[in-house]
């Protein structure tokens, strides 16, 4: 019984611990330059110096950028307003598409938090999972 009592309250501290350090609040980056990066959960948006070589314009994108239809998998523009996607020719499962945005964007996240990133290009690029072949984390 007090096994149980000190689990409880265990489990009590850490959930509380987790509601004062979580990050779900929107960001807003001011100043990024290329190499930069922005994590949100499973998804890393890189600051590039440009469109990569070897990039096809995507003639209908989708504001969400990680394929998938669970909660973890919505991180989503706000708006396509402005921007360009581009999908890489000769990309692996951890490149997702490259985000051109002149005047900036604002990626929106149920459970990351929202980010506003100042103008430029971005490489979405997907955590690797642990694993021997080649794949990505899903959120």
């Amino acid at each position: 019984m007090a096994s149980t009592k000190v689990t409880a309250r265990a489990f009590g501290d850490l959930a509380r611990h987790a509601e004062k350090i979580k990050n779900d609040q929107h960001q807003s980056v001011g100043v990024m330059s290329a190499g930069d990066a922005w994590a949100q959960g499973d998804l890393l948006l890189v600051m590039i110096p440009g469109v990569p070589a070897g990039c096809e314009k995507i003639a209908h994108p989708s504001a969400q950028l990680a394929p998938g239809s669970t909660q973890g998998s919505r991180h989503r523009l706000a708006s396509l307003t402005g921007l360009t996607l581009y999908r890489r020719t000769n990309g692996t499962v951890l490149d997702g598409p490259v985000v051109e945005a002149p005047a900036g964007c604002r990626v929106n996240h149920p459970e990351h938090g929202d980010v506003t990133l100042p103008p430029g290009v971005y490489a979405v690029v997907y955590q690797r999972a642990y694993a021997a072949e080649l794949r990505r984390v899903q959120d």
